[in-house]
């Protein structure tokens, strides 16, 4: 993935009369799935090239660009998107207004990236008309051995049932004692909260790359509130542990439901 862009600050002037917007695109790449989930806030539509060289534009729906008048909602767009698909964003509409670099793009199908961003760069040196700026992601599976996924009961039954799974798939990853402690707390807040407060059906999901994540998913629209639970008060503590122990944690909502997960960036090993 490379990013080349400059930044600079515009003259006070300049700011003073006009307000200042953003264009974004955000995908969220589902490495179990082969799922990707995007939004456009007034940039281009991504150009996506699949493992056998076959390429298209993504028929994104446009937002409002940020920090704009517009308060419109932002429609999103899921598409399959296989591993080792290479997703192109351009500003601009530079791949609109420069089409011979999609034979690069497809031609560096199966090349690594860096190779592809080369040939790239040499295609746009004479041009000096505006800035240029193309961000390439290419996805990337997790293999089956680096999954767990388990459907939940649908009553509190399903808390140590989760825990109980999540304790042997981490010993099975040979997860030191220390973090599979951590991750089975995780797991017990996450499942127990989406018992509580969202609806059926219930599902976790462990994921193992360069960090441990946690995925609870449930049908409910409920929105998820961290709160700071008083002496006194017998619940209201699970997100907010949660949040105390993982490196992060968020909420992506679905057509159907939502998933809450957590992540750990570090996990120890068992030695060997």
């Amino acid at each position: 993935m490379r990013w080349p862009t400059e930044v600079s600050s515009a003259p006070p002037h300049i700011t003073n009369r006009e307000p200042l917007t953003a264009a974004c695109l955000i995908a969220i790449y589902d490495s179990v799935d082969h799922t990707c989930t995007l939004v456009r806030a007034g940039l281009s539509e991504p150009d996506l090239v699949l493992p056998d060289s076959e390429s298209a534009t993504v028929t994104t729906p446009e937002g409002p660009v940020l920090a704009g008048t517009d308060h419109a909602p932002f429609p999103a767009t899921e598409i399959t998107m296989p591993a080792g698909s290479t997703l192109a964003v351009g500003n601009e509409d530079l791949l609109e207004t420069s089409p011979t670099l999609r034979v690069p793009l497809r031609e560096g199908a199966t090349l690594p990236l860096t190779e592809v961003c080369d040939t790239l760069s040499y295609a746009l040196r004479d041009r000096h008309d505006t800035e240029k700026m193309l961000l390439l992601a290419r996805a990337r599976g997790l293999p089956p051995d680096r999954v767990l996924t388990v459907a939940l009961a649908e009553d509190l039954a399903a808390v140590p049932a989760a825990r109980k799974a999540a304790r042997r798939q981490l010993a099975a990853w040979k997860i030191s004692e220390e973090s599979a402690f951590t991750t089975e707390l995780i797991v017990s807040e996450l499942v127990a909260s989406a018992v509580r407060y969202g609806a059926p059906p219930y599902r976790v999901r462990l994921l193992l790359d360069d960090r441990l994540t946690c995925e609870i998913c449930d049908a409910g629209t409920s929105v998820p509130h961290l709160k700071h639970a008083r002496a006194i008060d017998e619940g209201g503590r699970g997100l907010f542990i949660v949040a105390s122990i993982a490196d992060a944690w968020g909420v992506r909502y679905h057509v159907q439901g939502k998933t809450v997960w957590a992540q750990q960036g570090t996990v120890a090993a068992e030695p060997e």
